[in-house]
């Protein structure tokens, strides 16, 4: 959608070939009869996110609704009090990282003076990663404790990454690390709390001049001059001539069509395309009984980053309608966001027991006298395929394909990010931008 909306700003008539019933494939709201405007998956939002940034605000004047979104300074705070990181506005960005850290609350002297030293080698280019390295053995090498990496890197790792530690790629989580901790532009670090479902937000008010075909499927894609294309000139797709195309299907179903173009690149870029391994995500939306307010949020589930502690899965839990807490909260009941990122291949959830599961994992962290809330209602959301394994040397493809005039766009593609949405969105636009290059006017 944000290739698409790239190139309509420019003029272009564009057609959408959407095989579902709805757009925004894993960042789309959903209604639910019962929680009400919901979303397939719950997705951190930070200032650091560029692209998305301004497709937000694009969407919010198309929308008349410049307060899509509410703009909060980050804090990583884990429900048990075991951590208290908290970005404050007050400061410029390049004291704002340094103050936090040295007011970290959980830490103790030695792992704020390495956590410092870390991001001070990161900022300085002395403490880049090496290729072929992960997480866990970069911060090793950067003399990263191991209490600092239980409490602070590993979980930042798992939530921007979704890969674990001992497998992510160490360039790549340098890489989210210097774009937001060590960014320089105000507000990069800021938590952006949503104040409407993803499709609201943007998706429905950039799709109004954009045609959109539901239930079509594509299975295959024609370059110009091949055997089953002979027009030298104009991509088929469905028996239809188009100018030029943008393939941004995800990685399986986008090899299924490279697979049938004939030449070495192809076979290159279907070799490319089958080395991904595709990892879980799954949400938890609960609506309990009564008002039970998080302290802020967005906290974090110390239990739920535990290797040897498979009893409580819940790594991340936020508040949903923080923004919009009303002063009368005697009738009001808390919808609650549990985030899984499924590290750990071997994670097997219980989705019958899972929302009292994890209620009860954030009252025990928390060390409330308050009992237990009750669950009104609860809905499960798996994304079985929602995020490829961050792995070093994964060889992604770029937004060029064989064909000058068919463009390649997603996550999965080489956009120096892990599989988040500002990768999706930067992906869309620089594919959009390469597109409008080889366009004939």
């Amino acid at each position: 959608m944000a290739a698409a909306h790239t190139l309509a700003q420019r003029g272009i008539q564009v057609t959408v070939l959407e095989v579902s019933h709805h757009v925004g494939g894993r960042a789309r709201g959903v209604d639910d009869p019962h929680l009400g405007d919901i979303d397939n998956g719950q997705h951190l939002l930070i200032g650091a996110y560029r692209s998305c940034v301004a497709l937000m605000d694009r969407a919010g004047k198309a929308n008349r609704n410049q307060n899509s979104y509410q703009r909060l300074p980050l804090r990583l705070v884990s429900a048990n009090g075991g951590l208290s990181i908290q970005m404050e506005q007050t400061y410029a960005p390049r004291w704002q990282r340094l103050v936090a850290f040295l007011k970290a609350k959980g830490l103790t002297i030695m792992d704020r003076c390495q956590a410092i030293y870390l991001l001070a080698g990161l900022h300085c280019h002395l403490l880049d990663p090496k290729p072929g390295q992960t997480v866990q053995q970069w911060l090793l090498g950067c003399r990263q404790g191991k209490k600092l990496q239980q409490l602070l890197w590993n979980p930042l790792c798992i939530a921007t990454m979704n890969t674990d530690p001992t497998r992510a790629c160490a360039r790549l989580f340098a890489r989210v690390i210097r774009d937001s901790l060590l960014s320089q532009e105000p507000g990069a670090v800021d938590l952006l709390v949503p104040l409407c479902n993803l499709s609201d937000l943007w998706i429905n008010p950039l799709s109004d001049n954009i045609s959109i075909l539901f239930g079509t499927s594509v299975s295959e894609v024609n370059p110009p001059g091949t055997k089953q294309n002979p027009n030298q000139s104009q991509v088929e797709v469905l028996g239809k001539f188009y100018d030029g195309c943008i393939i941004a299907t995800p990685a399986t179903a986008t090899v299924r069509i490279v697979s049938k173009w004939p030449g070495k690149d192809a076979c290159t870029l279907c070799r490319q395309l089958e080395s991904f391994e595709f990892l879980p995500i799954t949400t938890c939306y609960v609506e309990l009984d009564r008002y039970f307010p998080l302290p802020y949020p967005m906290i974090m589930l110390s239990s739920g980053h535990q290797d040897n502690d498979p009893t409580y899965p819940g790594q991340w839990v936020f508040e949903r309608h923080w923004a919009s807490r009303k002063d009368d909260i005697q009738h009001q009941h808390t919808q609650l966001a549990f985030v899984i990122s499924h590290a750990k291949p071997d994670l097997v959830l219980d989705r019958n027991k899972l929302p009292e599961t994890l209620v009860r994992q954030l009252v025990q962290e928390m060390a409330t006298e308050q009992d237990i809330p009750g669950i009104r209602h609860s809905r499960t959301i798996t994304e079985k395929r929602a995020t490829f394994a961050a792995v070093p040397d994964l060889p992604r493809p770029s937004n060029h394909s064989p064909w000058s005039t068919i463009k390649l766009a997603g996550d999965w593609t080489d956009t120096g990010y892990p599989a988040v949405l500002e990768g999706a969105v930067s992906s869309g636009e620089a594919a959009a931008n390469a597109l409008l290059q080889e366009i004939q006017f």
